[in-house]
Order: structure tokens, then C-alpha cells, then sequence
């Protein structure tokens, strides 16, 4: 593992030198905007250290390292290795110390999180992370067999490996569990005692520790003017779009692989009637998801 350990202890030492600023905290789950929202706050002008991550708790960063650990000895040698030098796990690492103690400006800690529909989130991350962790070459798999039989291929795979603790789901983590085993673990910050910010799209909770923003994506368009205005003073942000399905080569595929797919009812009922879908969303929004997913007109 010389390569990954070298790696990882440059990049790690990198971020250590450059540690003057105070840092802005994009700490989510994976595939749900953050990379979006991180991009947008760096050409904001903001006089921050724009940090994205997904873990700070010990525990998770462990079995992370543990998983790229794992693919990197298997495609050691190729050209997939440096896929599998995750810089947001070396950060949070340095950062799981960083945040037991105050800021340098000695406030709470400022932290941007984002919640999603959890159907279209996981489904998101299955296609991220098709190449890396399942070893399944979307773009070679469609030259050779055609979208049609790739999009059956998808989707049994999906319904067969995804569903289950998958690596995949290991590795974007649980919107379901992350809240209480990530944010409220590390900073105190309970989100299920506060109002749902359904209404205005977003709240911002504080605890003696830190102050969050908590934005739903589905409502950024419309209200990230007014969070990061009232969050971080700012006056204009200009958002800008990545890691979007519908933008990416597969964008085809990825479209009829939401097209033909049915998922079952017991995966319907378990997202949408959990606690964080129950809080975050309003009765009829998580009837329109469902009849989205269910292909109901």
C-alpha cells in the first residue's frame, strides 16, 4: 500500500500547511449537492476555508480507509488505482481532531448540510459509484451490449446487490442514520428537535458547539440567496451544478434506468416512513415521490 500511504500523507500534509483561514464545514452524507454547494461557496468571496466531507466520527473514517484499502490492492497497477485516493476521507481525518477544539476564531464551528429525496439519492450514488464499486464499465458495457440490455443489467443489479448493505451505500453512507451518527454525534446538533424546514426550504440549528445550515436540495434554486444570506452574510451566490445524472454521458441510460425500473414496496415504505423522511418532507411531498418512483401519472 506504499502508493496510497504516500498519498495520503502528502495530501494530508498539504491541507496542515494550509490552515491559516477558519473553515466553512460542507459536512453531509454522499450525493445529495454538496459538491455543488462547496464549489459555489469557494467563488463566493467568503474569507473561509471551503472544507467538504462526508465522516468525522472515528469509527466511519476507519471502515472508509478500510474499503479504498481493499479496491486499491485489487486494481493495483491500473489505471483505476488513483481512483481510490479519497481526499474528502484524508480531510476528515485530519478534521475529526481538528473539531474538538473551537475554531481559531473561537465561535462555534459554521457547517452547510444538505438533506434529498432518499429514493433519487441512492439512486444517485448507485451510479456514481457503478465503476469503483462494482467494477462495472457503464461506458464499455454500452458499446458492446447496447443501453437496453445495460439498463436490465442496472437494474437487477441494483435490486440485488444496492438494497442491502452494499459497498456502494457503505461508502455515500445512510441519509436515514447519518444526522444522529455523524452531525449530532460530533457537534450536538440535533436536527429532529428543530421545525421541519420544509417551509422555507431551510433552518439553521445551533448548538454550544456549532451553527448549521441545513438546506433541502430540491428547494436550493429557490432559497439559497436567502440561507446564505441569513447564515453567512452573504448578498449574491451564484450556484453552480455538478456530479447532475441528467448532465453526465450515461445520461441516457440514466434516464431509462428511472424509466423501467419498479422498486419494491418494502424499500418505498422503509425510506419514506422513516424518521428523517417524516421530518424533512411534507405529507404530500413524500406522496408525490412515491407515485414518482411507482410510475403513477
Amino acid at each position: 500500500m506504499r502508493n496510497y500511504d504516500t498519498a495520503k500523507l502528502y495530501r494530508k500534509t498539504r491541507f496542515r500547511l494550509g490552515r491559516e483561514k477558519d473553515a466553512l464545514l460542507v459536512y453531509t452524507v454522499g450525493k445529495v449537492g454538496s459538491t455543488a454547494v462547496a464549489d459555489s461557496l469557494r467563488s463566493s468571496g467568503l474569507d473561509l476555508q471551503i472544507l467538504q466531507l462526508h465522516w468525522l466520527v472515528r469509527e466511519h473514517l476507519e471502515r472508509d480507509d478500510a474499503l479504498y484499502r481493499k479496491r486499491v490492492r485489487k486494481h493495483r497497477g491500473t489505471l483505476l488505482e488513483q481512483r481510490f485516493w479519497p481526499g474528502y476521507l484524508w480531510l476528515g481525518e485530519c478534521m475529526a481532531r481538528r473539531v474538538k477544539r473551537p475554531p481559531r476564531s473561537g465561535g462555534p464551528w459554521r457547517i452547510v448540510t444538505l438533506v434529498r429525496d432518499p429514493v433519487a439519492r441512492n439512486v444517485s450514488s448507485f451510479f456514481q459509484n457503478l465503476e469503483p464499486f462494482f467494477d462495472f464499465d457503464l461506458s464499455g458495457a454500452i458499446a458492446t451490449q447496447g443501453e437496453q440490455r445495460v439498463v436490465a443489467q442496472l437494474i437487477t443489479l441494483f435490486l440485488d446487490s444496492y438494497l442491502g448493505e452494499s459497498i456502494a451505500s457503505q461508502h455515500d453512507g445512510d441519509p436515514l442514520t447519518w444526522f444522529d451518527e455523524e452531525l449530532k454525534a460530533v457537534f450536538d446538533v440535533d436536527v429532529y428537535a428543530r421545525r421541519s424546514p420544509a417551509e422555507r426550504g431551510y433552518d439553521i440549528c445551533r448548538s454550544r458547539r456549532a451553527e448549521v445550515l441545513l438546506i433541502r436540495l430540491e428547494d436550493l434554486a429557490r432559497c439559497a440567496q436567502a440561507a446564505f444570506r441569513d447564515f453567512l452574510g452573504l448578498e449574491s451566490v451564484t450556484l453552480r451544478r455538478r456530479n447532475v445524472g441528467d448532465d453526465k454521458d450515461y445520461s441516457d441510460v440514466y434516464k431509462r434506468f428511472l424509466e423501467r425500473i419498479r422498486f419494491p414496496a418494502s424499500y418505498l415504505d422503509r425510506l419514506y416512513e422513516s424518521k428523517y423522511a417524516r421530518h424533512f418532507y411534507t405529507d404530500a411531498e413524500l406522496t408525490a415521490f412515491r407515485a414518482r418512483w411507482e410510475h403513477v401519472s
